[in-house]
């Protein structure tokens, strides 16, 4: 059978819509009012097309999947402090220790004198407490508030950091470190050999590095 065999009137319009009309009819029950087939772009409108980027148009630049993501882009690290040197480190150490001394060893002679007894041995001892402890409200208050010691300005050395004067915890292990390399004869000192900043154990445990005051250098 060659061809489409006609089962009603005017079914081979060419229109599937009007050939579908047709056999339905006027009394068909039809919930969506042919609107499928009259009016197919209402119900599925196209979308606009997809743009392409093409490589050869100067202006034009990719759309990134994530517009807000910025290429985060390594920057150098700023070069840290230079160390003190460490002729500087005993001149600010030997004020700092001449001044304990005087105000301490002042001190525990005029007691003696006030008593009329010779110091005895355990009296010297007890000196060298008072010095240790004189020590550390002469170096912590004084590096919280102006970022040095005495001995450290008249060595032109800080501890600044960025203009920021060391936190009272920094100021204290700073303090706690000095006592405890006085202790040990100077031993911890090996680590100004090892690290390639020349840092103190002072410096690496209170986390500021002293270093030449840039206000009086030059």
């Amino acid at each position: 059978m060659k061809g489409r065999e006609k089962e009603g009137p005017g079914l081979e319009t060419g229109d599937p819509a009007r050939e579908i009309d047709e056999i339905l009819g006027d009394n068909a029950d039809d919930p969506l009012d042919r609107v499928l087939l009259h009016h197919p772009p209402a119900l599925f409108p196209e979308g606009e097309p997809a743009r392409r980027f093409d490589v050869n148009t100067p202006d034009a630049e990719p759309n990134s999947l994530f517009p807000d993501e910025t290429i985060a882009v390594d920057e150098p690290a700023a070069p840290g402090l230079v160390a003190a040197a460490t002729g500087a480190r005993l001149r600010a150490f030997l004020a700092d220790a001449a001044l304990c001394g005087i105000v301490g060893g002042a001190s525990f002679l005029s007691a003696a004198a006030l008593v009329r007894q010779a110091p005895a041995l355990r009296g010297w001892i007890w000196c060298a407490g008072f010095g240790v402890l004189l020590s550390f409200f002469l170096v912590v208050p004084t590096l919280a508030l102006f970022g040095k010691t005495p001995g450290m300005a008249l060595a032109d050395l800080s501890a600044e950091e960025g203009g920021e004067k060391p936190p009272f915890a920094a100021s204290i292990r700073r303090w706690a470190a000095t006592v405890a390399t006085v202790l040990l004869a100077g031993l911890p000192l090996i680590s100004v050999i090892v690290d390639k900043r020349r840092r103190t154990p002072a410096d690496l445990y209170s986390g500021r590095t002293l270093h030449p005051d840039p206000e009086t250098a030059g």
